[in-house]
């Protein structure tokens, strides 16, 4: 029997600036190799497609990234899968010709800008292949003219359904956390902890700021672990200047390092605007760390009610958010949760139904 072939064709820098599509991609291949397939995690555009059977696409919204890959697969007559990570930051579908629109110029507005910005050939390529198609058209096909979709939360499932145009099948994978690896590294007693931890890299979306805001004139200090892509360079030295030495920036860390200190963390926080939800956050409450998280739907599809969540982004919610986190032992049943929900175990599992699935069209 001839072992299939995938290609996970990922965004030119993920090596350069790993986040968590490039930790999803690494465990979905993971899962995958252990089901039977062969897989590739490249961001070569020149490779050739038409050897594999499944070509894996991440992004919907980052077209800047996709649409050239897409394009190629499309012409290599390959089947297309989509990982969307994607939630609308005003939690609404993107829907309506004049809301399209909209949102269609103020995403070109940014491609021009990107290319300006962007330093290497290679990379100005798929910038390029964005613009001469325009945003919008680029989105549209990615959404309604692959053979299936990916998102990892029952929300996130939801609005793609309510979005797309075509009948593409939707298959719900959800991030998973490696135990292994957390399970390797020493967990302090929550008693003994005192830190608080943001990991994400800086970006408006993450929302950094914001939190940052919400502690001045408190004795609370935030420990951030990520880094920056140039072209946020002025968000990240926005946030140094607005903590004004009341928080540490770590910069970017290994995973190794990163378990470590969530090891040590009584609470982790994000304050996202759009969070589809990070993996982070189950590494975060596998470490034995309470959760401080936006009230965004497919975050609360994870953790229900073992989270603190923020009822709004005013500066008051967060900060009494944190504070009551800080005060009050994570749920017993946290740990168990994601354990029984969010491994390799499970996600090979959902894989197998998925490309059943999908295979069953052809």
């Amino acid at each position: 029997m001839l072992k299939l072939k995938a290609l996970f064709w990922l965004r030119p820098d993920f090596r350069m600036c790993p986040g968590g599509d490039t930790v999803q991609a690494k465990y979905t291949a993971q899962a995958l190799s252990e089901l039977g397939w062969k897989v590739d995690i490249c961001s070569d555009p020149d490779i050739d497609p038409g050897v594999y059977d499944i070509v894996h696409l991440w992004h919907l919204e980052r077209c800047h990234d996709t649409w050239l890959y897409f394009q190629k697969a499309k012409k290599s007559r390959r089947r297309i899968f989509l990982s969307p990570i994607y939630w609308p930051s005003n939690q609404t579908p993107l829907t309506g010709f004049l809301n399209k629109q909209r949102r269609a110029v103020k995403e070109n507005l940014k491609d021009v800008m990107r290319l300006g910005m962007t330093g290497t050939k290679g990379h100005r390529r798929f910038v390029l292949a964005s613009v001469r198609k325009g945003w919008l058209a680029c989105r549209e096909q990615l959404l309604n003219c692959v053979d299936l979709l990916l998102p990892n939360s029952a929300s996130e499932a939801e609005i793609l359904r309510q979005e797309r145009q075509d009948d593409v099948p939707i298959a719900v994978i959800p991030n998973v956390v490696d135990t292994r690896m957390c399970d390797a590294v020493v967990k302090v007693p929550w008693e003994e902890r005192s830190m608080i931890l943001c990991v994400g890299h800086f970006c408006p979306r993450k929302n950094q700021l914001t939190l940052i805001k919400a502690l001045k004139n408190t004795n609370i200090s935030v420990v951030f672990v990520g880094g920056f892509r140039p072209a946020r360079r002025w968000y990240y030295e926005r946030c140094r200047r607005e903590a004004a030495g009341q928080h540490t920036f770590m910069g970017s860390c290994s995973s190794q390092k990163v378990l470590e200190l969530m090891g040590q963390a009584r609470v982790h926080v994000l304050t996202s605007t759009s969070e589809t939800p990070g993996l982070v956050n189950l590494e975060a409450g596998l470490m034995g760390c309470n959760l401080v998280l936006p009230p965004v739907a497919p975050v609360v599809d994870y953790f229900g009610d073992l989270a603190h969540y923020f009822s709004t982004y005013q500066v008051e919610n967060i900060r009494q958010a944190i504070v009551d986190a800080t005060n009050t032992r994570p749920a017993q049943s946290l740990e168990s949760h994601i354990r029984r929900t969010f491994t390799l175990t499970q996600l090979k599992s959902r894989l197998s139904v998925a490309y059943h699935l999908e295979q069953t069209k052809y």
